[in-house]
């Protein structure tokens, strides 16, 4: 009788334990897998940030050298003060219409 009991919770403790190393294999798969989203999200973002960089000086290289050609008789700091200026409003024109406003 008492091998029986002993084999019995011998058995059921074998089975709890793998039962609990099955949950937690599954909890950590889990979590492995949302942190890969996470990380791939924020690599995306970076990408994204990294082009948008590269657009915006890439736009006020353009103004820059448009506003040299058309406006030939003003300086320097003028012609990159009204690029930066149009620059500033193109962003804010942008954001405004992502938000919705």
């Amino acid at each position: 009788m008492l091998s029986w009991i002993n084999n019995a919770v011998s058995n059921i403790a074998g089975l709890l334990g793998e039962g609990v190393a099955g949950l937690f294999h599954w909890l950590l798969g889990g979590l492995e897998t949302i942190l890969t989203k996470i990380v791939g999200a924020f690599s995306t973002f970076w990408e994204l940030l990294d082009a948008v960089f590269d657009f915006s000086v890439g736009l006020i290289g353009s103004l820059l050298h448009l506003f040299t050609i058309f406006f030939p008789f003003l300086p320097e700091e003028v012609v990159t003060v009204l690029s930066l200026s149009l620059l500033a409003v193109a962003i804010i024109g942008i954001y405004k219409r992502v938000r919705g406003r």
